[in-house]
């Protein structure tokens, strides 16, 4: 498995478990006497949601994507603060605790979370009017192959790594800055925060990437279920502090936050000119940053972290 570290680090890890269970399921399939591990859970979502294509397209997929990241990145913070298991710490690697414990952070992080995800969920809705499937995904009662469906979220998930990489990079231009500086108030970010930013940012850094290759390539409804899933599991370890995938750390992101991005919060526009063009890395994947030539790595020593 340490061989594979290197090679699965330009990998997103939540694919790796997707495999692992594909191939379990073929197992499980005989014993459990079903065709299909797969079909059977995308039939009973079917039987769950009918046949109102509103329900998948507007209602069910803005619910499902508000829940999976509230209940998981929740989680992410209880196991830190109740340190459940015991050995949690251990996979720590942010090196001070998170601001978010500071005054009314928790509030404001929510509320602002809250009003983008909300925003988002109406805009849907209003989009809906015009169009019942804005983002053509296909929504037929057979799920597409396993190959199939592994073959779009790598296709999906390598433009939305490009895209954000260059929205992101270009939101740290000075002359764009203003609309990012919000996120980076927390130079040690927890999970929750990972969607803590302005509207114009969460539209166009944070929506669009995640959304055009679906729209695009015109992918099954249960591969843009997984491909939501993929991203939002991982963009809420990437600011949580913890190496909890394995294959996969969040130093590469919390470096970006905890060592470049101080020098921002200062208004001094000729120290930004500088900073800008000398400091500014790792806007997005070790792949898209190293491509890039943006990307720095720096072991980071653990530190014991005062609770």
């Amino acid at each position: 498995m340490q061989n594979l570290k290197p090679i699965l680090a330009y990998v997103n890890p939540v694919y790796c478990y997707y495999v692992i269970f594909y191939y379990v399921s073929i197992f499980l399939a005989p014993v459990l006497g079903i065709e299909s591990v797969w079909q059977v859970c995308w039939n009973t979502i079917r039987e769950c949601l009918g046949d109102d294509i509103d329900v998948y397209t507007v209602w069910f997929m803005n619910i499902y994507t508000i829940a999976i990241y509230w209940i998981f990145g929740l989680a992410i913070i209880a196991m830190e603060k109740f340190e459940i298991p015991k050995n949690f710490k251990s996979y720590q690697i942010r090196t001070k605790p998170s601001e978010i414990e500071q005054g009314d952070n928790y509030y404001k992080v929510t509320r602002d979370v809250l009003r983008n995800q909300l925003l988002a969920f109406a805009v849907s809705v209003l989009i809906n009017k015009f169009d019942k499937n804005s983002l053509g995904l296909k929504i037929t009662p057979e799920v597409p192959s396993f190959y199939i469906t592994m073959r779009d979220l790598m296709i999906c998930l390598l433009l939305q790594e490009t895209l954000f990489y260059y929205c992101h990079r270009t939101l740290h231009h000075r002359k764009f800055y203003w609309l990012h500086k919000k996120h980076h108030e927390f130079t040690s970010p927890a999970s929750i925060t990972a969607e803590y930013c302005g509207v114009t940012e969460h539209f166009v850094c944070n929506l669009f990437p995640v959304v055009i290759g679906l729209k695009i390539f015109g992918s099954h409804y249960t591969t843009a279920l997984l491909f939501w899933t993929s991203i939002i599991i991982t963009t809420l370890i990437d600011h949580s502090g913890y190496n909890l995938l394995h294959f996969h750390s969040p130093e590469v992101h919390m470096h970006h936050h905890t060592k470049l991005v101080n020098y921002f919060l200062f208004e001094c526009h000729l120290m930004l000119v500088y900073i800008i063009y000398r400091f500014n890395v790792n806007y997005a994947s070790k792949f898209l940053s190293q491509l890039n030539g943006t990307y720095y790595e720096e072991s980071v020593k653990k530190e014991k972290v005062d609770s």
